[in-house]
């Protein structure tokens, strides 16, 4: 092998520069790689080259947006255009999040904003623009390394080899196909050049200054900060091949003024980049303070992590099987811990090869040795700089080729160049196929946090990420599953962290999840705090607590809306929204993590389906006071606007939210729907004409161009829309309803019939649709009965608003005495908690069933038992317990009468003396009920036992206070 010179030293212009010295085991690093390849064969080689790569990840290529890039791509107003990119060039990363708060992390990346603002340019609201700019810089790099390991093994055909690794390599899965990590592949291409250009300049005899490798070193920089690492492996790599060596037999050499020459353009680049930081961030410490996460460990700790961190590093760059998307940081290392142990055999092994590489003078392994951890450097000198999870794939882009190079260097000390070629490309092969396998968990969120419990099921940061996965499929498919799911994930992202020991959940996957989530909140509520041992040994932060109860808080309002939940049950949400909000006002660290934003947004949208509208508003504007850039509550505070009708307001806030989520399709329909409703006409056509542009295949522009042509009165063109919109989707619901309800505004009756016929089958649970058809056929001689099949869901989805009374009388009309029907729609009242109605109809039940010879005493014990349940609801004690009685005159041994009349008398009446007779009673029932749920007969057995021992202490009458005299007998009353 050709032996690289060392740097020459510097001559008189009048005499030759010396010939380099040789040192056993450098590689020819020429200003060129070694000849040996015709043109012809390395655009084959390239072109090759690119054409494996595409189809290692063409499944990256048809991915969606997963994990942080619905916020960092889809919802920053910093990337939606070129020119929004070059107007934040000197703003933080994260910093479109919260203008008006300080910055939570180091990361000033203004290049990688250009870029992901390029990727949107090319395909607007879709990811392919994006995952083509990852993929195109991915093979460029993977060029740019094959540059540089030709030049490091002197032979281009080996150096493709290495590339060919370099480029199929597993351990990129995550910075090409997340599109999030796009400055990965950017900054590696230019930390690659900058390292050739390096060596190259070496090669040439180190003449003038590097200024090429400073050049790229610029750019890198301004792509991540870990290209600062450039510096140091270009130093132990001058050190290894020895151009650091002193010059002490020349008189004229100048040790500081070769280094400065040799590292001046490094220099240069680092303080132009520290230059644009202190600009960005405003301070002179260039938010190199900044941590985006804070772990609290020791000095111990500390070091231990390191080790930990180049261990599993190295294996990761040599044996890539681990592919956990989020590896936790640990506080503490379990016993016998498989991950720990291995990284500390992989790091052992190879302060074994670097101390063998140095004591025989192997130069270009000893190079390429000490070149893996220098660079990964910045992230061991300061880990918390690297967010959550700092071992993760995408802190090695870089050191993959001097890991594929020193294979080759390795293998052909053993074997003819041509089997280490052969060989080194089948390595590649085989990890470009599990490559292959791993770029489908990016495909999208679900799968991405999936992929991510798999591999680490005891990872809270993952369990709450796949909760909110969950939670936004329920919002679109309303697949109860998925939010059975989401609560229990969120639920077990709550325990974990804590020993519950015997406490802990018994239910496998054999159970549903609805029955596991009710489980762990059973334990988690009932566990006293006291009794729980935190874990050392898994990572849960305070954000991660914060989003697992916000989780939850979101689940049980989804819960409550769920048209198919028989109780619609909004105190929960309502309390744990407030129990956040609480907590967030008393820890200025939950404050710091926009607690309480998330907080107001959640307690506000509750109140608005609670129809608390006012109270929703204010909290909602507390909310985007509070972060001005937060989409979501500028959205929920368009809705509650909506509700009130004020539609220039609610436009104005949904305008709000669509600058913090730049073209995002829901935003657009629901500004022109306001517009229209406020007969803004010109204004929502300019909206749908964005997003028609924006989503040409979507029909629901044309759909709302359709209402907004209703709104006009432009029947025909309404229906024209319509039409258009039931050619390309036929089943869709909200076009057959509207077409049905332009119809019969038109006075087309059958044709409006069949419409919102259609529309009722396809939207079962739509108040709208079933309202319309039950008016109709209301309005239309001889079809008063088929309207009451349409008007009894329509006053089940009813809201509490005089429309519901005028539905109720209409029912009542068409019902008339049916004690089945009377029942049916008490029940329904019942379940929305609507006494009021529930009682009524009750109450007319009765008094058909009083006046009928052949109802049973168990009928009528029955309906007085459910009049004074609604009676009791409407806080009407009194006539709630008259109720229960008569219900027990007829059915002594009625269980539910007895313990709410022991619950009347006891609690709300505090007569508990009385109470005992019904308490006593209902816990003999109570003993001898079979199929009582375990849960709500312990809760009753625990109530009505209270209530007889307050009773018995009421018999007794009060005791004497505790600090009398007692009386003395001797004692003269006179006295």
């Amino acid at each position: 092998m050709t032996e690289a010179p060392s740097a020459s030293p510097r001559a008189p212009l009048d005499r030759p520069i010396a010939p380099p010295e040789k040192h056993p085991g450098a590689p020819d690093i020429s200003a060129a790689p070694a000849p040996g390849l015709t043109r012809e064969v390395r655009w084959a080689l390239a072109a090759g080259l690119a054409i494996v790569g595409t189809l290692v990840y063409l499944p990256a290529l048809t991915a969606d947006f997963v994990y942080d890039d619905a916020v960092l791509v889809k919802g920053n107003r910093n990337v939606a255009s070129l020119g929004a990119a070059w107007r934040a060039f000197f703003e933080p990363l994260w910093s479109f999040q919260n203008p008006t708060s300080g910055f939570e992390n180091a990361f000033w990346r203004p290049l990688t904003v250009l870029v992901i603002a390029l990727g949107r340019t090319l395909s607007g609201p879709d990811p392919w623009g994006h995952h083509a700019l990852s993929l195109v810089l991915h093979l460029l790099a993977s060029l740019a390394a094959w540059r540089l390991a030709s030049r490091l093994l002197s032979s281009p055909g080996l150096g493709f080899a290495a590339a060919l690794i370099f480029a199929l390599h597993p351990v990129h899965v995550e910075s090409v196909a997340w599109i999030s990590a796009v400055n990965d592949p950017l900054y590696g291409l230019f930390a690659l050049l900058a390292l050739d250009a390096h060596l190259a300049w070496r090669g040439r005899g180190s003449r003038g200054a590097p200024v090429a490798a400073g050049a790229w070193l610029l750019l890198a920089l301004l792509c991540k900060e870990q290209a600062l690492a450039v510096i140091p492996i270009a130093l132990v790599m001058d050190l290894a091949f020895g151009h650091l060596r002193s010059r002490a037999g020349e008189a004229d050499d100048d040790p500081f003024a070769d280094l400065l020459r040799t590292y001046g353009p490094f220099l240069a680049a680092v303080a132009l980049y520290y230059a644009g930081r202190v600009v960005a961030y405003g301070s002179l410490l260039a938010g190199f303070d900044q941590a985006s996460a804070r772990f609290g460990h020791g000095l111990a700790r500390a070091w231990q992590f390191r080790v930990e961190i180049s261990g599993r590093f190295l294996e990761l760059l040599t044996v890539p099987f681990d592919q956990a998307i989020f590896r936790q940081v640990r506080p503490e290392i379990p016993a016998g811990h498989a991950p720990w142990l291995r990284a500390m055999a992989f790091a052992l092994a190879w302060l074994v090869a670097t101390v063998a590489a140095a004591r025989a003078r192997r130069r270009l392994a000893l190079a390429l040795l000490l070149a893996v951890p220098a660079s990964f450097s910045v992230i061991l000198i300061r880990y918390e700089g690297a967010g959550g999870f700092p071992i993760s794939d995408r802190y090695l882009y870089v050191p993959v080729i001097f890991v594929a190079v020193l294979a080759a260097t390795v293998l052909r000390r053993l074997l003819p160049s041509r089997a280490v070629g052969a060989l080194l490309a089948l390595a590649a092969l085989v990890g470009g196929m599990r490559t292959y396998r791993y770029a489908g968990r990016f495909h999208d969120d679900e799968s991405f946090f999936r992929a991510a419990v798999a591999a680490e099921p005891d990872n809270s940061y993952a369990r709450q990420g796949l909760g909110r996965v969950l939670m936004d499929k329920y919002h679109l498919t309303l697949d109860r599953e998925a939010l059975d799911e989401a609560a229990f994930q969120f639920l077990m992202s709550q325990k974990i962290g804590y020993v519950y020991g015997e406490r802990g959940p018994k239910l496998g996957a054999q159970a549903s999840f609805a029955e596991r989530a009710s489980e762990l909140n059973r334990i988690i509520t009932n566990t006293p705090p006291s009794t729980l041992q935190i874990d050392q040994t898994v990572m849960v932060s305070m954000h991660d607590r914060l989003q697992a109860n916000l989780g939850l808080g979101w689940c049980t309002l989804f819960r409550a809306l769920d048209p198919r939940t028989a109780e619609r049950d909004f105190d929960w949400p309502k309390v744990i929204f407030e129990q956040v909000l609480k907590r967030a006002t008393e820890d200025p660290r939950l404050a710091a993590m926009g607690a309480e934003v998330y907080a107001h947004t959640g307690l506000g949208t509750t109140l608005i389906h609670m129809d608390r509208l006012q109270e929703a508003e204010a909290s909602l504007r507390k909310a985007v006071q509070l972060n001005p850039s937060y989409a979501e509550a500028w959205r929920n505070l368009g809705l509650c606007l909506t509700r009130q009708e004020r539609w220039d307001e609610a436009r104005a806030a949904y305008e709000q939210a669509l600058r913090f989520r730049p073209d995002d399709l829901q935003l657009l329909l629901e500004i022109a729907g306001t517009a229209a409703d406020g007969k803004r006409f010109e204004i929502a056509e300019r909206r749908l004409d964005e997003a028609q542009g924006l989503y040409p295949d979507s029909v629901e522009p044309v759909f709302l161009r359709g209402m907004v042509a209703a709104k006009r009165g432009d029947f025909t063109t309404a229906l024209a829309r319509f039409d258009q919109v039931l050619a390309r989707l036929p089943d869709h619901p909200e076009a057959h309803l509207n077409r049905g309800k332009v119809l019969a505004q038109s006075g087309e009756i059958e044709g409006a019939v069949q419409e919102l016929g259609i529309a009722c089958e396809l939207l079962p649970e739509s108040f709208d649709a079933h309202y319309q058809m039950a008016r109709l056929l209301l309005a239309t001689p001889g079809a008063e009965r088929s309207a009451l099949r349409y008007l009894t869901p329509a006053y089940r989805l009813s809201r509490p608003d005089p429309l519901r009374r005028v539905l109720h009388e209409q029912l009542a009309r068409l019902v008339g005495g049916d004690r089945e029907q009377l029942l049916t729609l008490a029940l329904m009242s019942e379940a929305r908690g609507d006494y009021v109605h529930a009682l009524d109809w009750t109450e007319r039940m009765l008094a058909v069933a009083q006046a009928d010879p052949s109802a049973s005493a168990e009928e009528l014990a029955f309906l007085s038992y459910k009049r004074g349940t609604f009676l009791a609801g409407l806080k009407r004690h009194v006539q709630a317990l008259e109720a229960h009685r008569e219900c027990l005159a007829a059915v002594p041994d009625h269980l539910g009468a007895n313990h709410d009349a022991a619950q009347i008398l006891a609690i709300d009446l505090g007569r508990a003396a009385e109470a005992l007779p019904y308490a006593r009673a209902a816990l003999k029932g109570l003993a001898a009920s079979e199929g009582v749920d375990p849960r709500i007969r312990a809760a009753m057995e625990e109530s009505l036992r209270q209530i007889i021992e307050l009773g018995e202490l009421e018999q007794m009458g009060p005791e004497p206070p505790e600090n009398d005299p007692e009386p003395d007998e001797d004692r003269d009353e006179g006295e």
